[in-house]
């Protein structure tokens, strides 16, 4: 018969599946975390670009528009012609951009305001209005979409040579919602 001695050296079978359990617990929380904060850091990222396409698009509106002193509002985006020295933003038929056109002598430009740059598909919704209190105040409002991320932004913005020429008004062609916009720079007297 054999005598079993308390001071021998090593581990159990159970000490070391315990040991075993442990480390797999501590593995897996670890794992865990770096996955959560992998897709928040995904979703922020996708969130700032959102931001950043709205950001740029409401540049550009207020930037083309801001000197204009002719603008109508209309319904869509002109399919074939455009009138000439006039130029277009609007939003595109399947929300997909939002673009710019230009008549170049004949034949017409387009080209989106911001190049899609997620993974993901952007939807976009453009809206044009006359404020109310002045003819020659535009509000716009841009939403971008992607997936479950959505971010708004509404401006007022004044038309200064509207004001100047005191000339006018922005005009509307059709019944709305207003997803485009015509407009032109002509000369001033």
């Amino acid at each position: 018969m054999r005598k079993w001695r308390l001071d021998q050296k090593g581990v159990t079978l159970i000490e070391l599946l315990a040991a075993l359990v442990l480390l797999s617990l501590v593995l897996s929380l670890a794992v865990s975390a770096y996955n959560f904060g992998m897709h928040a850091f995904q979703r922020t990222t996708q969130r700032s670009e959102l931001q950043d396409h709205v950001r740029i698009i409401s540049h550009t509106i207020t930037k083309e528009l801001r000197y204009a002193n002719e603008a109508k509002l209309l319904d869509s985006c002109p399919s074939t012609s455009l009138k000439a020295g006039y130029d277009y933003i609007c939003l595109s038929p399947d929300g997909t951009s939002i673009d710019q056109m230009q008549d170049a002598g004949g034949t017409h430009d387009t080209w989106s305001i911001v190049a899609a740059s997620l993974k993901d598909s952007v939807t976009y919704d453009l809206e044009f209005n006359i404020d109310s209190g002045s003819s020659s105040l535009l509000n716009y409002t841009i939403e971008s979409r992607n997936g479950n991320q959505t971010f708004h932004v509404e401006t007022k913005l004044s038309l200064l040579n509207m004001e100047l020429l005191e000339s006018g008004a922005i005009t509307t062609a059709g019944s709305g919602p207003y997803r485009a916009i015509e407009f032109a720079y002509k000369e001033l007297p």
